[in-house]
């Protein structure tokens, strides 16, 4: 019954006293018992040959009855137990069926620090009534989470017997920590629950128990339970919940509040694993609220943590997330590194992963100016992304949707565009937070299409307020440009300068420049007259990004081009020279001058000389 055997574990079992003599001359006689270790300070251990100690035990199950078996087993156990071979204590206890004494070796043993794999975790508490181990919650919450989540299996969901198990295990531990009165266990159970939920579930049940478990857990420093190492995993655990419900619905004025704490919480308990989760999760918010350069350096934290683990998945997603970050900035070489470092880290094993960057290369072709090969890989991706059954394909395949519409748009397709927010609406109930204020903005893209000006300025406006509200300020921003190419097109110059300045100045700091390009050459021609003497540096900037895509010619951003003489006359007037030194080296009249000077303030929509100077340098005419 015994697999290593000592002379001090011998004689504990047989209530002999001279086992260690009888196996060391066993072992001289060559009767099929050979020595493993004569370092160990609690005596030589030793091991029978792997067929004989086959034929012990059957004979042993022969002369013995169960009873005495037990027994044995039993005596076992406790000298394992005094001599901290925690592991094999529980084993022998379940063999000697001492189910109690094994739940509490374990329990002991857990909160001592020893740490097994959970495929004996698992083995081992499954043997253990619901009657005994509702009298451990930690083992209650420790079982919970390994049936719910079996080790090496990616899908989600269970036969209905597990959960029927799960529930009993956390209804028999939520009895005895109410009858206990013990607040913090019932809020560690309910961030279980929450946990078990949270794929299947997360914005409503897994939201609703984590916000109970938070009324339950201690908090702060005149709880001196606060610190407990446990209740900083389910405070943790449950903020981010609550923080990845407030993502979802586009709460971004509510996310730091959850996360910041979680993210302490991840670092107190050393779980790197789940500050990584924390870290994307602030990533995503903060690039939300137009904090680009916070949300990448938390994606850089990431990459540099999991690299050190070899943790692929997280280094994936971290990198995909810099990927937008680098499309947003305009730097589509880098976006597309990101992507491909991405896709080599993954390779087929991560399905998420793999069908985001194809949806972020279509994006890059667009970028690239190949739009109707966009288009294209678009529509393979959302065909594929319905044969998916989970939530990220679901709400992917929303953005897609999103992204065709707008393209329909930038293509001229009205007809195609309209199909595309018809398709959102049929989702209705999953159009939620970011992504319902994106649908509202493609509805007044199609009105500004269809010249319905006003109906377009007042669904931006009601828009705008919802973003600013929620701290949505990407989306924020995208309402402030059309607002201002409404106005324009409405012959509304100074609304349309007043909110293009606006969004200019909030999107400096972190150097947004997709957000501009992507409103093409309306935009561009407005740029142009922006004079703002704080601003001249970032518009410039935004300008020369329009090169590329050959819209950054004079001829082509002017209202109305310049004729050659004009062009003459505004590189002498950048220069500095007066009317009268124009029309000398002009060989013109000064009157002649003059009328030239009043179609370049026309044509450039500036009012002097020196608006007209600097308009000259953005458009490389001085």
């Amino acid at each position: 019954m015994l697999t290593y055997l000592s002379g001090s574990l011998c004689d504990a079992v047989t209530n002999q006293t001279n086992s260690a003599a009888r196996l060391a001359a066993m072992e001289r006689a060559g009767l099929f018992l050979e020595l493993l270790d004569e370092t160990d300070p609690r005596g030589p251990w030793y091991r029978f040959y792997g067929l004989w100690a086959a034929a012990l035990r059957q004979e042993a199950s022969r002369i013995l009855s169960a009873e005495e078996l037990r027994t044995l087993s039993g005596r076992a156990s406790f000298w394992y137990e005094r001599h901290a071979m925690m592991t094999e204590a529980i084993e022998a206890a379940l063999l000697a069926d001492d189910i109690s004494r094994a739940a509490l070796l374990i329990d002991s043993s857990s909160t001592g620090g020893y740490q097994w794999d959970p495929p004996t975790l698992l083995r081992w508490l499954s043997r253990i009534p619901e009657a005994v181990l509702g009298n451990y919650p930690g083992l209650s919450l420790l079982f919970v989470l390994l049936l719910r989540f079996p080790q090496g299996s990616e899908n989600t969901a269970l036969p209905d017997e597990v959960w029927e198990r799960i529930e009993t295990i956390l209804q028999a531990a939520e009895e005895r920590v109410h009858r206990q009165r013990d607040l913090a266990w019932l809020g560690g159970l309910y961030a279980i629950r929450a946990l078990s939920v949270l794929p299947q579930d997360p914005f409503i049940r897994a939201a609703q128990y984590a916000q109970q478990a938070l009324t339950w857990l201690p908090q702060g420093p005149q709880h001196g339970e606060a610190n407990r190492p446990e209740i900083r995993i389910w405070r943790g655990l449950s903020l981010f919940i609550l923080g990845v419900k407030s993502v979802h619905e586009g709460r971004f004025s509510e996310t730091p509040q959850f996360l910041q704490e979680a993210y302490t919480c991840s670092l107190i308990t050393g779980d790197r694993h789940f500050t990584r989760e924390v870290l994307l999760l602030l990533g995503k918010s903060s690039s939300a609220r137009g904090e680009l350069h916070q949300a990448a350096e938390y994606y850089r934290q990431i990459v540099f943590s999991a690299h050190e683990q070899e943790d692929h998945e997280h280094t994936a997603a971290a990198l995909l997330d810099l990927a937008w970050l680098s499309f947003e900035w305009n730097d589509l070489t880098t976006a597309e590194q990101h992507i491909h470092a991405a896709l080599e880290l993954v390779q087929q094993r991560e399905q998420q992963s793999g069908n985001l960057a194809a949806f972020q290369l279509a994006l890059l072709s667009h970028a690239r100016g190949q739009t109707v090969s966009a288009q294209q890989q678009l529509a393979i991706l959302f065909s594929r992304l319905q044969t998916i059954q989970a939530s990220w394909a679901l709400w992917l395949s929303l953005d897609v949707l999103i992204w065709q519409a707008r393209l329909h748009l930038v293509t001229g397709d009205l007809q195609g565009a309209q199909y595309s927010l018809e398709m959102l609406d049929f989702h209705e109930q999953d159009v939620t937070g970011e992504r319902h204020v994106k649908r509202t903005i493609l509805r007044a893209r199609l009105l500004l299409t269809q010249s319905k000006v006003h109906e377009a300025q007042d669904q931006l406006g009601q828009c705008l307020l919802v973003a600013r509200a929620q701290w949505q300020m990407r989306n924020a921003l995208e309402i402030q440009l059309l607002l201002s190419l409404s106005h324009a097109a409405a012959q509304q110059k100074q609304e349309a300068q007043r909110w293009l300045v606006q969004a200019l100045a909030q999107a400096q700091s972190e150097k947004f420049l997709r957000l501009f390009l992507e409103e093409g050459e309306p935009l561009a021609r407005l740029l142009v007259s922006i004079q703002e003497r704080g601003l001249r540096s970032y518009v410039q900037t935004i300008l020369r990004a329009f090169a590329p895509r050959g819209l950054a010619s004079p001829q082509r951003l002017l209202i109305e081009p310049l004729s050659p003489q004009e062009q003459r006359v505004l590189k002498l007037l950048a220069a500095g020279r007066t009317n009268p030194q124009i029309a000398q080296e002009l060989i013109i009249s000064v009157n002649t001058v003059k009328h030239h000077m009043k179609q370049l303030y026309r044509k450039l929509d500036v009012r002097n000389r020196l608006e007209a100077s600097e308009a000259a340098r953005r458009l490389d005419l001085s």
